[in-house]
């Protein structure tokens, strides 16, 4: 897969857009996900290591599971076992560069 440019990703949103939109989030730590079947082959299987605000500024289903993590003061944490970790990639490029190449 080829990923955009990350200079012309940044594009994407005007300056003040991407400042508003981020100001909303609190500092988050890094969220664990794992992703794909941990019974399953290798490579079907893989623990991400992401930072909270990026999933949580773009996302409702993380900003909503890392809001009851921290509130219920649990590890910041989520499993995925439906999800592959080829799809989660794709995904994640989605998250930075704001679409899919």
């Amino acid at each position: 897969m080829v990923l955009p440019d990350k200079a012309n990703a940044s594009k994407a949103l005007p300056s003040k857009a991407r400042q508003h939109a981020s100001s909303k989030i609190p500092n988050i730590p890094f969220v664990r996900v794992n992703v794909g079947d941990p019974n399953g082959p290798p490579d079907q299987y893989h623990t991400f290591r992401l930072p909270g605000k990026l999933l949580a500024s773009k996302s409702d289903y993380f900003k909503k599971a890392i809001e009851w993590q921290m509130r219920e003061g649990k590890p910041l944490a989520c499993s995925l076992p439906e999800v592959s970790p080829a799809t989660f990639t794709t995904f994640l490029a989605y998250l930075h560069f704001g679409g899919l190449p």
